[in-house]
């Protein structure tokens, strides 16, 4: 059976070949190979997400190279915010010979209309543009800058700020709408929209930035051109904010909408998100190469692939924001050699939560993970995250193929303290996984902890009950199981075959199986 996924470089067929293990249920046979299909499925997916995103998503080498020049600017220093002139230029008059004319650093005032550009401009000193607000005062042009695809241009030094203006680009040619080849880029309570493809179909973003530029983003809204996507491939919405070299981006209160790709950084570009929201996109925030991104009080929501990714030697800060209402998304995916810190963060309503694969690293600490509907957190292949304190939970109990926790391939690393709640699986090993699994509460799952194949490590202090089964070991798995307290229905250790039990090390757990014992006590009143 194959599973067929629209990816960025097209049509791709994945084979559901990753996991063929199989769970096994001492009560019931027929429930062996229940887990490997959504294990399956949610490989594939994953596969796909990674091979789109680090091979067509942005632009390539040569094509970025096509803005950039050999022009190098100052470092980051934003400048003080000037005050405007009080009265407001209007739209019968010539934008494009004012702002030639302006001295650098002036303050030009728009009033209410549209200001329509005969074609895009590169700006090369620091001005302040003013309008009346971005649903009164905007800035238009249907023709590219006619030296680099762009809509507008600064190639100076300072600072280019706009500050209540839609920015908007109507034509048919590939642009983007702003393009930050040096200096600092300062948008407040504006909206930029119109963004196309590359003339190879490749994203260019609406914001573009190359060298040692960066952008202050506060209280915008960068919206995707759903009206110029690829037809042939109608995920690859042009938008969002592309960053290399050593860029800086911070975005503050502002959304990011309806985009293939919401931010794209690579090289040792520097992202910071706090406080937004980035929604209908189908990868939010992508990290390549050496970038770093701190993300924190923000809404990830309607993420079609994966809400963020990191990838080669990123790293990020992911803490205290809402993934929600992505139910076949993954919301964070870890790969490669990154490492990230996932700490309270609210995840709902997605097909997985977190994944760590290659080697990534990094730990997941006090997340809420909830109304998931396959796998909360999967460990692969070499990765070795610490897994605390997490509360992974649905609201009712379920016999579906759900698991708290995977861990498979050669994964390690440690799951402490965390919380599982109806769940058909709290925790799987398979492969050679081999983690500590220590001081954990799993209540009303099926069936707590479950190791097979050449799994090995140590379950330690686990607190387990309200479920069918307790442990379940299948040869020739070899855990440690010690100072465990287990309750479950059916039975609290089951291995198979039955005499594995006694080549494994079984110490000092308290084991209790079967119904649990009901006594109806009458109490009679005394007069």
């Amino acid at each position: 059976m194959k599973h067929q996924f629209i990816a960025m470089t097209g049509r791709v067929t994945m084979e559901e070949s990753m996991f063929s293990r199989s769970l096994f249920s001492p009560k019931n046979k027929r429930h062996q190979n229940r887990v490997s299909k959504p294990l399956n499925i949610l490989t594939a997916v994953f596969c796909i997400i990674l091979i789109g995103l680090t091979s067509a998503c942005g632009p390539t080498p040569e094509e970025l190279s096509a803005f950039q020049t050999v022009t190098a600017m100052a470092a980051f220093t934003p400048t003080p915010q000037p005050s405007p002139t009080p009265a407001g230029i209007t739209p019968d008059h010539d934008l494009t010979a004012i702002l030639a004319s302006a001295a650098d650093g002036d303050v030009i005032t728009l009033a209410p209309g549209v200001f329509s550009l005969a074609q895009g401009l590169n700006l090369d000193k620091s001005l302040t543009l003013i309008g009346a607000g971005d649903d009164q005062t905007t800035i238009t042009t249907s023709k590219p800058y006619q030296d680099v695809t762009t809509m507008l241009m600064f190639s100076g030094t300072g600072t280019l700020t706009f500050k209540g203006i839609k920015i908007e680009y109507t034509g048919s040619d590939p642009a983007a709408l702003i393009y930050m080849q040096s200096g600092t880029l300062w948008l407040e309570d504006c909206i930029l929209t119109g963004a196309t493809l590359s003339a190879s179909g490749k994203q260019v973003g609406a914001i573009s930035m190359a060298n040692d530029a960066a952008a202050v983003i506060r209280g915008s809204h960068i919206a995707g051109s759903l009206n110029r996507l690829d037809p042939e491939n109608p995920l690859k919405i042009p938008g969002g904010i592309f960053l290399a070299g050593t860029n800086k981006l911070t975005l503050e209160s502002t959304s990011i909408t309806d985009s293939y790709i919401g931010v794209y950084a690579y090289g040792q570009a520097q992202v910071t998100i706090t406080d937004s929201h980035l929604t209908n996109n189908y990868t939010a925030l992508t990290l390549l190469e050496t970038a770093t991104a701190s993300i924190s009080g923000s809404t990830f929501s309607n993420c079609s692939g994966s809400c963020i990714v990191t990838a080669n030697d990123s790293q990020a800060s992911i803490s205290d924001n809402t993934f929600s209402d992505s139910p076949d998304a993954l919301a964070i995916q870890i790969t490669a050699n990154s490492n990230v810190q996932i700490n309270n963060n609210n995840l709902s309503s997605v097909k997985s939560a977190i994944l760590f694969m290659d080697n990534a690293s990094g730990e997941a600490v006090g997340n809420t993970i909830e109304a998931f509907t396959s796998i909360g957190i999967v460990v692969q292949n070499e990765s070795a995250p610490m897994i605390t304190n997490n509360i992974v939970i649905l609201s009712q109990a379920t016999y579906e193929d759900v698991i708290g926790i995977s861990y498979q391939d050669s994964a390690s690393g440690e799951a402490r303290g965390n919380q599982f709640t109806n769940l058909y699986l709290a925790i799987s090993l398979d492969g050679d996984a081999a983690p500590l699994l220590d001081s954990n509460t799993i209540e009303a799952c099926r069936t707590g902890i479950s190791y097979v194949d050449n799994t090995a490590g140590t379950a330690n202090l686990n607190v387990i009950s309200n479920g069918e089964t307790g442990i379940m070991i299948k040869s020739p798995a070899s855990p440690t199981i010690t100072n465990n307290t287990i309750q479950a229905f059916f039975t609290a250790m089951y291995t198979e075959p039955e005499d594995w039990i006694e080549k494994l090390t079984v110490i000092d757990n308290i084991l209790t199986s079967g119904e649990p014992e009901i006594l109806i006590v009458t109490v009679t009143p005394m007069p």
